[in-house]
């Protein structure tokens, strides 16, 4: 995969993201749902397809997602 496919789809999953968070008050969801469907969605079973064997790698970018998130920014 070239950089700039990768580039492509990390920018599409963080709008996907981003507009997940947003429209979760207007359905009575919460935003943990719909990023689950989000990941689930772009995961290697669902439409995106993306493979992803890293898992020392997922619970860093976990780890440091949650310290930000507790932040409340």
């Amino acid at each position: 995969m070239s950089i700039n496919v990768a580039v492509l789809l990390a920018g599409v999953l963080l709008l996907l993201g981003i507009a997940s968070s947003k429209f979760s008050a207007r359905l009575g969801v919460p935003v943990l749902v719909l990023f689950l469907s989000v990941g689930m969605g772009a995961g290697s079973e669902g439409l995106g397809r993306i493979r992803f064997e890293n898992y020392d790698l997922a619970f860093s970018m976990g780890s440091v997602a949650l310290a930000l998130s507790a932040l409340d920014v």
